[in-house]
């Protein structure tokens, strides 16, 4: 590598670095200055904090926030990890061409967008009498096809030796789970602690639902309360935005090393809500709004992870591309309700930092969090930021299988950086290219409910208004279950259908097909 590529390679790695963790930065100055020193974009570590936390006190329950959160995402982390683990282990170490048909079924659930399900989720919880208890919040999430996937996959390195050798001993089937595999897969244990427990804390949707009480609150609840008021205290607002992100980030950074290494009883109604939407007059304008952000997320959000993977496998310092993944990977830790009051704060039109670089060269601040010509590039673009760094490891860990041997042939003959990119690099990982796109198309329609119900504002409402906050709003909070049902049911089979459609395509393309 010559002394310029390698000048311009570190040069990205540490401009994708600074990008990911400026706006945590940004959080930190925030949480510690008061609210009109935030306005002015001050940059600067202040001395605000404990009075920024009284009138977080004093506000909110903060004790109780804390006290649910760590409670749900503890007691979610635990039952998943056992219960996962135990069906991964079993559908390995035991499996048979029944047990993975069943998997494959299990693997196909990953397809179905949340909001498909909602519903029938909360009617089921209603029912059992389980609303605003921590089993509503933990029992729909405790088994989930992918963490029975990651065990089964490390099952795969569990020696059948040791097995048949400790059964010879007298060992039940218990006793080699609990004292033989458990101990040998600790790093596994330590990727699926962190991964759940992130996704228990930072969980929005699902709460908001089940938790209808003050008493059940939690810290992206919380943050969302901070940043729904008529007067946003920014100082207030981004140490609630610290203190719900602390906890992710610390268990990430100590785990890291780990890390790396229908219903029966129901009155027949035929097609019913299924007319009933498609010729309501919102139906047009949900399903473009829906298709035009599905379709700009994935041009915009597919080739950035790949081409960070790129640079980052061909640092030849360790060091420094340890410490740029580590950078990159961070933003996706942060919780959506986070994020957006972040951005709240970053773009706002009289406090944000971004509108204090406009001024500064000349221009006029525009309302960014507001409009309905913004929404989507700001929406799409948060999530680049965020989940680049984490879509990266798929394909830094398929280049790590390419064979040296081929860039040491193609150094003797005289091939360069980038042709052996294009050459070696690219063709080898071009098998989990093709699978990611198909799971990508898979889940098009399925756009994220969370942010874009918490980005949303009666100005941008005409593009922000897609199929998951439609069901939401219909299905909740106007007790339309049936027609939520059915639109989310419309949302699926156009999900499934692009699946076919493209897994048929990338098969006959590229010989790369999910079966």
């Amino acid at each position: 590598m010559t002394k310029g590529k390698k000048i311009l390679t570190h040069a990205i790695l540490i401009l994708a670095s600074f990008l990911s963790v400026f706006p945590l930065y940004y959080m930190l100055c925030g949480a510690t200055n008061p609210s009109i020193d935030v306005i002015r974009g001050k940059l600067i570590p202040g001395t605000y904090l404990i009075e920024n936390f009284k009138a977080l006190v004093a506000n909110q329950n903060l004790a109780l926030a804390m006290t649910n959160s760590f409670r749900n995402a503890i007691l979610m982390t635990l039952i998943t990890l056992l219960v996962c683990s135990i069906a991964g282990y079993g559908f390995e170490i035991y499996h048979d061409k029944a047990k993975d048909a069943l998997m494959s079924v299990l693997l196909l659930a990953m397809m179905l967008p949340f909001v498909a399900i909602m519903i029938p989720l909360f009617k089921m919880m209603s029912h059992w009498g389980l609303v605003n208890s921590w089993a509503a919040f933990v029992l729909p999430s405790i088994s989930t096809p992918f963490m029975i996937m990651l065990f089964r996959q490390a099952s795969r390195s569990f020696p059948n030796d040791i097995i048949e050798a400790a059964r010879l001993d007298g060992l039940s089937e218990i006793g080699i789970f609990f004292r033989m595999f458990v101990p040998i897969m600790r790093s596994t244990y330590g990727a699926a602690m962190t991964v759940t427990f992130m996704n228990a804390w930072n969980s929005y949707l699902w709460p908001k639902i089940v938790f209808q009480s003050n008493a059940s609150i939690t810290m992206p609840m919380l943050v969302a309360n901070l940043k729904s008021g008529y007067s946003v205290d920014y100082g207030m607002l981004m140490l609630g935005v610290l203190i719900c992100t602390l906890p992710t980030a610390i268990i990430f950074l100590c785990l890291q090393k780990s890390f790396a290494n229908g219903i029966t009883g129901s009155k027949w109604v035929g097609m019913k809500w299924f007319n009933f939407f498609f010729k309501a007059n919102q139906f047009p304008v949900i399903v473009r709004n829906t298709l035009l952000l599905s379709l700009y997320d994935l041009a915009a959000g597919f080739p950035f992870p790949i081409l960070l993977a790129l640079i980052m496998h061909n640092v030849p310092s360790k060091r420094f591309r340890r410490v740029t993944q580590t950078a990159t990977y961070m933003p996706h830790f942060i919780s959506v309700v986070v994020l957006v009051g972040m951005m709240s704060c970053m773009f706002s039109v009289n406090s944000g930092w971004f509108s204090t670089i406009v001024r500064a060269l000349g221009g006029t601040p525009v309302q960014l969090m507001g409009e309905a010509k913004y929404f989507r590039h700001v929406y799409v673009w948060s999530g680049v930021w965020q989940q680049m760094g984490w879509n990266s490891i798929i394909y830094l860990a398929a280049l790590t299988s390419i064979d040296p041997g081929l860039h040491e042939a193609a150094m003797i003959d005289g091939a360069g950086k980038l042709r052996r990119i294009w050459h070696i690099d690219l063709p080898g990982i071009g098998e989990t290219i093709a699978i990611m796109l198909i799971l990508k198309f898979g889940s098009m329609m399925s756009t994220g409910f969370e942010k874009i119900y918490s980005m949303q504002a009666d100005l941008n409402l005409s593009v922000s208004e897609v199929i998951s906050t439609y069901v939401y709003k219909m299905g909740m909070m106007n007790n339309k279950y049936s027609y939520s049902a059915a639109i989310s049911l419309f949302n699926n089979v156009i999900n499934f259908t692009l699946l076919i459609l493209v897994n048929k395509a990338s098969s006959k393309l590229s010989g790369s097909s999910l079966w």
